[in-house]
């Protein structure tokens, strides 16, 4: 709904109308009722509002101190330090003994460096020789010790030393200015411009930290638009600082031709970009620009001599990845070798460098470069880059491949990129030099002289002939006698030029038929096997026809009989099916392999013996593109039978498997890859029978390829379907949870590891919501477990996930499935292999402890907490498991379970549930952990919490509703914890507890703390409305941090 100009201006103005104003408090208000006003409005948090009351109060009696604190204390949680001193000068002006104000002023004063009027307003408040005292002599002396240390160029040790004094005196002006200029001559700028951050909070009047921070965040971070925000600050700090002005127009135009060129190279427009950043007419370039920018700014100081030049690395990166893209290594040459200079990372001046190394005839160093450089690419997920890289690998393989045998380009004495011109005159010449005629006349005896002729004729011929020199260069040498030998080995049916390989079965008017433009078997044309594929029939032995093949053996007419009885050891005997263009694998996947032992149903696999097939496929695929192309026409068939059906999951899954290490390397690819079958009509209309075909995939497939596209796809289906998830039934049901137990033990993590995490996912969510049976628990032994743990300890190194929650939460679930497995207890109990690998080897798996922590303190799916809370709380009840984790650990761990309990809404039956799990988990925590153990943490922190949670009636500190039956008896079993239940009944002041809310209440907290004792110095909120609520009364005794520690001890 649209509403009028007029309606709108007078909302706006409400604020401002309802806004509490001195003029809004009658004259003749007592100064008791605007105490009482402001303490009010403090506790709603309503701080301004409080003042007015409390500037009102003070002046119609000024002498109040009390008063004149609280206002003071107000202030100071809004951030107002020197009107927060001014109060507390005041108070002491009147009353020079009251210890919170002498407490207060004294750390105001160490805030800003006034060590000696610090140490004495702490002396006067009762704390010589405690432990402010001591802090404050620290920082002192680290303050002293870190001007020194910058005159000798000690670097590291100023700033160290100001780090130390910085955390008492952050308020001071010089020690944030020592500690920026030495972090800048370590080179640490984004540090040094951080402390130039609170420089100009503290001085916000200066212009220079201005200048710098925004130079240096441009110019040596690299970080434009934040460069670009802090100039900005400073005219509005000084609208008319010329300096300011001057360098944001400079900066902003620098941004504006930035913006332009990476917009022309993501259109791959590269010719346009690089003419922006190099010299082009009139136009010196951005490179050039930034060059002689960074030395102005370094000469007039707003860069620092030693930062780093990050704007000038990353445009000489462009322009090296320009010129590499354009194919122009002439040009890139320079600039990719400046950029390895100022990134040694930097992946396309390492492919440049390869590629060099490659023209050398240095191929094991281009290899390592190469596998370097396929490193940094994965860790940067850029995929183009990475297919860039196979191709180079694969070319230096090939090259040193042959580099081992005959080079016929160097017999030639040519480049490798020589055209047909320049082969026939390098023959020509070579010919006329090296004739028996001319040859006696150099003192060359004939027989050298026909050896010579003899391989300058051998690598002509091959160079000669565009096939075979394509196959001399994909590392194949067609005089290679023992190559020849063996017609499935290489490529005899021509090199990469778009030849086909086809291969159709289906009954005797069937045909097994290569394309080739010339090479083996006499050269020219194409040839086919007669007679098709047939089930029965006799080998023509030695004639190369075929004449009997099946999928359960194949007869091999190259061996002249029929000794070949299996298509896999054809593969092997024989080397890899001739005839694939662009890429070399065995098809062993197509074979019938023996039975295997396992047999966990009745179906079969659509990759296994005695499905008929129809299968056509080009393999001579270019690009990425290409691939899903062809993916897209393989899941678009027709499918009207279950034939049909599985013979499209067949070429889809065979595909998938035959081009993955090109076109599947990614997590991405691999749900690209799945999402396709998912998505298409073949299966939204046979939902369960390929399930069905791909769970008996997993039951029976090996082949690791084919592995991972079939459990991406299981995986993916069930987590799509959240209510039912038929597919983890449909698993449970075929036994799969065996299979997976024996394939993640025979999976390799380095050689496979998505697929290893991909069996992980889909080990979790089957276990998840499905009941384990003992005899499936019985398959996962000790050393399984360990391997588990193992994995985790290693972290893998996965950028995708460093902590290995994928294991984690595998390892949850069995502890669950154990937990179940015993409830009620069964005739012959399982042990929990998860509980006993931790109470045997939990020393060497202290990694997974700390992961499970941090897993719980960012998981927000209510059945993973549950899980980790069950597992937590079998640790602490077992007593050879209760202190496997690290005390800093568990101090985190009680954080997170007081945020929890704190946080968690009440409306819902779930929240309830991880409450109660929580609580039941804080019982064994206290009671047997080494958290039982003095000095306790947070003992106050823990009664304060559980007196909330076990009130009954509503209480203004917490925010969710009336405690339940189970909540409020499970908070008060863990206040009997021994030492916590000691503690409650430890008395100062008459109180019980040191911020606890028993007994008296919180106004008789709030006297209690007025000693300031207050962490943070009374910034917060609650500190504010506990000082407000304070009334002072003669003979309390103010409570100190010395005193606290000795009741500790005594305790």
């Amino acid at each position: 709904m649209l509403l009028p100009l007029r309606f709108l201006a007078v909302g706006a103005a409400l604020p401002l109308v309802l806004a509490l104003s001195p003029s809004s408090i009658p004259a003749d208000t007592p100064v008791s009722e605007l105490i009482t006003s402001a303490n009010q409005q403090l506790a709603a948090g309503n701080a301004q509002e409080a003042l007015t009351y409390f500037d009102a109060a003070i002046s119609k009696d000024p002498q109040n101190y009390l008063t004149l604190f609280k206002r003071g204390a107000t202030y100071l949680s809004l951030g107002r330090n020197n009107q927060a001193q001014q109060d507390f000068d005041k108070v002491l002006a009147i009353k020079p003994d009251f210890e919170g104000a002498l407490v207060q002023r004294a750390k105001l004063r160490s805030r800003h460096g006034d060590w000696a009027a610090a140490r004495q307003d702490y002396e006067k408040a009762g704390k010589k020789g405690g432990p402010e005292i001591t802090e404050l002599e620290e920082a002192q002396g680290a303050a002293s010790l870190a001007v020194e240390a910058e005159k000798q160029g000690d670097w590291e040790a100023c700033v160290q030393n100001s780090g130390v004094a910085v955390m008492v005196a952050g308020g001071n002006l010089e020690l944030r200015k020592l500690r920026a200029r030495c972090r800048f001559e370590k080179g640490e700028v984004a540090e040094g411009v951080n402390d130039l951050q609170h420089v100009l909070q503290i001085n916000s009047g200066s212009i220079e930290p201005h200048l710098q921070s925004s130079a240096m965040t441009f110019y040596s971070l690299g970080e434009t638009d934040k460069g670009l925000t802090q100039i900005r600050r400073c005219l509005q700090s000084d609208p008319d600082s010329k300096a300011c002005m001057k360098l944001m127009k400079r900066e902003k135009a620098l941004e504006k031709q930035l913006k332009k060129a990476k917009g022309l190279m993501e259109k791959r427009q590269y010719a346009s970009a690089v003419k922006l950043f190099t010299k082009s007419g009139d136009n010196i370039g951005l490179l050039e620009e930034v060059k002689e920018d960074v030395k102005k700014y370094k000469e007039e100081g707003y860069i620092h001599v030693k930062a780093p030049e990050g704007l000038y690395t990353e445009l000489v990166e462009m322009v090296c990845e320009s010129y590499v893209e354009m194919n122009n290594k002439k040009r890139a040459e320079p600039y990719c070798a400046e950029a390895l200079q100022l990134n040694p990372n930097n992946l396309h001046g390492l492919i440049l460098d390869a590629e060099r190394k490659i023209d050398a005839d240095e191929f094991e160093p281009a290899i390592h470069v190469l596998n370097d450089a396929k490193e940094r690419a994965k860790e940067q997920g850029n995929q183009q880059v990475q297919r860039k890289i196979q191709e180079l690998q694969q070319k230096a393989h090939n090259l040193l491949k042959r580099s081992k045998q005959k080079d016929y380009y160097k017999v030639l004495g040519i480049s490798r990129d020589a055209d047909e011109r320049e082969i026939k005159r390098a023959y020509r010449k070579l010919t006329k030099e090296h004739h028996p005629d001319k040859a006696s006349q150099k003192g060359i005896t004939p027989e050298e002289a026909q050896k010579k002729m003899a391989a300058i004729n051998e690598a002509y011929e091959v160079l000669s002939d565009p096939e075979l020199k394509a196959r001399f260069d994909n590392g194949d040498d067609p005089n290679d006698h023992e190559s020849q030998s063996n017609p499935f080995q290489g490529s005899p049916f021509g090199g990469p030029g778009g030849q086909q390989f086809f291969m159709r079965q289906g009954g005797p008017g069937g045909s097994f038929k290569f394309q080739a433009g010339g090479g083996g078997f006499g050269g020219g044309g194409g040839f086919q096997f007669p007679g098709g594929f047939h089930e029965t029939g006799s080998c023509a032995g030695g004639t190369g026809a075929l004449s009997r093949m099946n999928w359960e053996g194949v007869a091999c007419g190259a061996c002249g009989g029929c000794d070949c009885r299996q298509l896999s050891h054809l593969a092997r005997a024989h080397g890899e099916i001739p005839g694939l263009a662009s890429y070399k694998r065995p098809l062993h996947w197509l074979a019938a392999p023996p039975p295997a032992p396992r047999k966990q149903h009745q179906g079969r696999c659509i990759l296994r013996a005695g499905a008929s097939m129809e299968f056509e496929v080009s393999y001579s695929l270019d690009n990425a593109d290409q691939f899903w192309e062809e993916l897209d026409d393989i899941l678009s068939a027709r499918c009207d039978s279950h034939e049909a059906i599985d013979n499209t999951l067949r070429r889809y899954l065979s595909f998938a498997a035959n081009f993955h290490e090109e076109y599947l390397q990614s997590e991405d690819d691999i749900k690209q890859c799945a999402y396709k079958l998912l998505g298409c009509p073949v299966f939204y209309k046979n939902k369960d029978y390929v399930r069905r075909q791909f769970v008996y995939c997993l039951l029976q497939e090996d082949e690791p390829p084919t592995l991972e596209v079939v459990a991406a796809v299981l995986l993916l289906d069930g987590l799509a379907d959240v209510d039912d998830q038929p597919v983890f039934h449909m698993m449970k049901k075929e036994g799969a949870f065996p299979r997976l137990v024996e394939l993640i033990r025979t999976t390799s993590v380095d050689e496979h590891k998505e697929l290893h995490r991909l069996l992980m996912q889909l080990m979790y969510e089957m276990s998840r919501i499905q009941r384990l049976s003992p005899g499936e628990l019985a398959v996962v032994d000790d050393a399984f477990v360990l391997c588990l743990f193992q994995a985790v300890e290693e972290l893998f190194g996965d950028p995708n996930d460093p902590f290995c929650y994928h294991v984690i939460r595998v390892l949850l679930v069995l502890n669950e499935q154990y937990f179940v497995a015993n409830i009620p207890t069964p005739p012959a109990p399982l042990t929990n292999r998860v509980i006993k690998a931790l109470s045997t080897h939990g020393h060497i798996y202290k990694t997974f402890g700390e992961n499970v922590i941090l897993l719980l303190n960012r998981e927000t799916e209510a059945s993973l907490t549950l899980l980790i809370l069950k597992l937590l709380y079998l640790l602490f009840l077992n007593e050879k498991t209760c202190d496997y984790f690290y005390t800093n650990d568990l101090h985190v761990l009680i954080d997170i379970i007081i945020r929890n309990l704190l946080d968690l809404p009440s409306d819902d039956t779930t929240s309830a549930a991880i409450r109660h799990t929580y609580l039941r988990v804080l019982h064994p925590l206290l009671a047997n952990s080494q958290v039982n153990r003095p000095p306790h943490y947070k003992p106050d922190e823990l009664l304060k919490m559980l007196d909330y949670l076990s009130q009954t009636n509503d209480n203004p500190w917490r925010h969710f509703e009336a405690n339940d039956e189970t909540t409020i008896r499970l908070a008060k079993r863990c206040s009997e914890v021994v030492w916590l239940k000691r503690r409650a009944s430890f008395s100062v002041d008459g109180m019980a507890g040191r911020d606890s809310p028993n007994q008296e209440g919180h106004k008789t907290v709030a006297q209690r703390m007025l000693g300031m004792s207050v962490p943070a110095a009374g910034e917060s909120a609650l500190s504010v409305m506990e000082v407000a609520a304070h009334q002072e009364k003669p003979g309390v005794q103010t409570p100190s941090k010395g005193r606290d520690t000795q009741e500790e001890q005594q305790e």
